[in-house]
Parts: structure tokens; sequence; C-alpha cells
């Protein structure tokens, strides 16, 4: 049977799109089961497919595009 098929280009860029909005201003990028479900529902990925890219994704680090540092700065503003 072998390894499940990657998702395209094109589901990838929709489940990023999707993702990313859910994980916005979160360090982990780690979802509740209920939020996998909702992005299977959303954009049509299967599971298998979600859970391996964004777990990928959240192995990248920081998800807000800031350093520790400015991280810090804007915990301390707000």
């Amino acid at each position: 049977m072998g390894r499940p098929p990657e998702a395209d280009e094109e589901s990838s860029h929709r489940l990023w799109q999707a993702w990313s909005s859910r994980v916005d201003g979160e360090t982990t990028g780690l979802l509740a089961p209920t939020d996998y479900l909702e992005l299977h529902r959303e954009t049509g990925v299967p599971m298998r497919a979600i859970w391996n890219l964004t777990q990928r994704w959240a192995q990248y680090g920081n998800l807000t595009g800031q350093n520790d540092d400015d991280a810090a700065q804007v915990g301390d503003d707000g």
C-alpha cells in the first residue's frame, strides 16, 4: 500500500492560509483536536496530510515572526 501521498501545492496553500489564521499569535502552532477537524472540513485536505504538514510547520519555531526580544517587549507593552 505504501505511504499516503502528500497534499498538492494548491491544497497546501489552502491549508497554510486556514492554519496560519488559527495560530496567529501562538508560539507553538499546535491546535485543539476540533481545530484539526475544522481545517479538514474547511480545506478538504485529508486529516493525515493536515497533521503531517501542520506538525512540520509548527517545528519551524516562533510563528509570530518576532524574535524572542521583540516578543518580550510586546508582552511588556501590552
